[in-house]
């Protein structure tokens, strides 16, 4: 028998500006997708897993559940009418409204997709935007028991104000449910609960920065961050005990992170159980066994399958159901073979994956409890079941991502959010005595809000989104507010973005002139592409994300009569396998494309070799505004999407004239 350890990792940070509104709405956008739908799941099915559900987002849902719509800046604008909002409320509204994942979210509902093609609205649509976006991140709970949810889905379009407040009403009420939901679950032995830091530090770099290299004591000068670290572990602990009625078992370290230094302040405040990655255990131990519970220093440690983990965090959503269920369960077999009472951790997101599948995800997971818990040879553990098979007599340092700190330190940005990090804490330091109690206990929140992992995963290369500058906003000003609690004016320094990019333009880069290619599949010469636009697909890559598919980079652009695309990456299964299909309104299906030998038919003409190379005729579309989207398929596998952030959208009249100089 082999014995699945499932410990689904719940957080979001703080989203809470100055004014105490959170500035961004993803905990309440997860909160009535995700938070209710997977204990919920869990539950039906009988299915015995792990949760571990963060301090940052407790007290947010908290927020939610207390002050409502004034406790979000986005819902306080959307319940005003659109003719009363600014230019600026208005244009930040419709981006959060067009935010929602294209093919899994929007195009389900035809209405939603028809409207999010467009570039402006008029009042009424505006309205319709906003109940369609909420609808489309309605959790399948709530579609199938929410009486009002269901009347505005099998409504389609036309809705109104009225609609709009009775539904964001309705969501409203169904958050005050969730913690209490957990908390039954939990005290009926239905599910475990677990925890992690306060606001989801590197606990290991709180402690010692240089414990990710000893060049970075420049930056810290020798000073640690040590006693904020023991304060998001004890706070951690005492909100679980407020909120569940019970002291934690175990943490899940943010990120998997861990040090010697850090698992021991654990076990100090009393927690028996710690979670990372297999890469720190191979690391840490030859001839490691990933599939072992471990004793540290009198702390159990489990370390998660990265395969398996990562594949239903990121593989398994271009699979058809069951064939991820059956690889899903192959898997195990094949463990169950290899080793002898095996225990399988499968630690990931809770909430992340779900909108990249169908049916945010409840295909999938329903399939697969139901599976596992009707398979005798498989057993579903909580996490605190497993005792120790093995000594583990050092750990090493780093995360679940590369086995090291790199995600959150080591780039150009990430290091100046720590510089000024530092920089505010010795200022602190030295003015806190003039202090009384309620400012130190306001700059101690602050500062545990600034140490979140989320704002130095933002920050640099690996990760990229269209809210980095909001990101970088929150961070800063959690500094800021620091010094004017000090009485002291901040740095200048604060007040400029630490991120490059505040926008898109980060990745996408618009045509300038006309191009003429040819269609070979090679880079005939220097200037056949120049002047075209250019999407960097590799900056939306995550460093997380082990399947980042085979196209780093898109150039497109068109004269007269064709348009042209090109494809640059790892393309030489593609060119053996692959087939290539592409979407456009204008077409009932999708053109399916072979990869294997060079199309040149009326319409279109596609070449593979060392890139791919397309051109298409401007008289397949109808419309002066063609949108795109490309599928890279292997052997009836979808490896890509593209572009991965949005439509591919080309005006076929743009005028480049002005972009020509001598």
């Amino acid at each position: 028998m082999v014995r699945v350890a499932f410990l689904w990792h719940m957080h979001q940070p703080f989203y809470l500006d100055s004014a105490g509104s959170m500035r961004l709405p993803w905990v309440f956008l997860h909160a009535i997708k995700d938070y209710y739908d997977m204990p919920y799941l869990a539950e039906r099915y009988n299915a015995s897993v792990s949760f571990n559900i963060t301090p940052s987002l407790i007290k947010q849902l908290n927020l939610y559940a207390e002050n409502g719509v004034k406790s979000d800046c986005f819902l306080k604008l959307i319940t005003q009418k659109p003719s009363e909002l600014s230019s600026k409320e208005r244009e930040w509204v419709v981006k959060i409204c067009k935010s929602s994942q294209f093919d899994t979210m929007v195009k389900p509902l035809e209405k939603y997709a028809e409207l999010y093609d467009k570039n402006s609205l008029d009042d009424k649509e505006l309205t319709e935007l906003e109940v369609l976006f909420l609808l489309s991140w309605c959790g399948n709970y709530l579609r199938k028991n929410s009486e009002i949810v269901a009347e505005l889905l099998k409504k389609q379009k036309d809705y109104d104000e009225n609609d709009k407040n009775a539904l964001i009403h309705e969501l409203l009420l169904f958050i005050k449910k969730i913690l209490p939901f957990y908390k039954e679950l939990y005290k009926n032995n239905k599910i475990e609960l677990l925890t992690t830091p306060y606001a989801h530090p590197i606990l290991p770099l709180l402690i010692d920065l240089t414990v990710a290299g000893e060049e970075f004591e420049e930056i810290s000068e020798g000073l640690s961050l040590k006693d904020d670290a023991e304060e998001h572990v004890r706070r951690a602990i005492d909100i679980f005990k407020r909120t569940f009625e019970s002291t934690p078992y175990g943490f899940w370290p943010a990120e998997g992170s861990v040090s010697e230094d850090a698992v021991n302040m654990l076990k100090n405040n009393g927690i028996k159980w710690a979670g990372s990655d297999q890469d720190i255990l191979q690391k840490s131990i030859d001839s490691a066994d990933i599939y072992k519970t471990y004793d540290f220093n009198g702390i159990l440690m489990g370390f998660r399958d990265k395969e398996l983990s990562d594949k239903i965090g990121f593989v398994y959503k271009a699979y058809p159901t069951d064939k991820a269920i059956d690889d899903f369960i192959y898997h195990l077999k094949k463990i169950e073979k290899n080793y002898k009472s095996a225990i399988v951790y499968v630690i990931l997101d809770g909430e992340n994956a779900w909108e990249f599948y169908p049916n945010n995800g409840y295909d999938f997971l329903s399939g697969l409890y139901e599976k596992m818990v009707e398979d005798e040879s498989i057993e579903l553990v909580r996490i605190s079941e497993p005792e120790a098979d093995e000594e583990l007599k050092t750990l090493s340092s780093g995360s679940w991502i590369f086995g090291n700190f790199s995600t959150w330190v080591g780039d150009n940005q990430k290091n100046r959010a720590w510089e000024l990090l530092f920089l505010t804490k010795k200022d602190f330091l030295r003015h806190k005595d003039k202090l009384d109690k309620e400012s130190l206990d306001k700059i101690q929140e602050l500062f545990l809000m600034a140490e979140a992992s989320d704002w130095f995963w933002w920050y640099g290369e690996g990760h990229y989104s269209e809210h980095e500058l909001e990101y970088d906003r929150l961070y800063r000003n959690n500094l800021i507010q620091i010094y004017k609690i000090l009485g002291i004016n901040p740095p200048a320094a604060l007040f400029e973005p630490i991120t490059k990019y505040s926008d898109v333009s980060a990745i996408i880069v618009q045509p300038k002139f006309e191009i003429n290619p040819v269609i070979d599949g090679k880079i005939t010469s220097f200037f056949e592409w120049l002047g075209s636009g250019v999407i960097d697909e590799s900056r939306s890559f995550s460093t997380m994300d082990t399947t980042r598919g085979p196209i780093h980079k898109i150039y497109f652009g068109q004269n007269k009569e064709k348009l042209f695309v090109r494809f640059d990456g790892e393309i030489d299964e593609l060119r053996r396998k692959g087939e290539l299909l592409i979407h456009a309104k204008e077409f009932e299906m999708p053109l399916r494309i072979s990869l294997k030998e060079p199309v040149f038919e009326e319409n279109i003409e596609v070449a593979s070799y060392k890139i791919i190379e397309m051109a298409l005729s401007k008289r397949m579309f109808k419309s002066n505004r063609v949108g795109l989207r490309f599928e890279l398929v292997v052997e009836d596998r979808v490896v890509q999407i593209l572009p991965s952030l949005r439509e591919m959208t080309i005006n076929l009249e743009e005028d480049f004239a002005k972009n020509w100089f001598v």
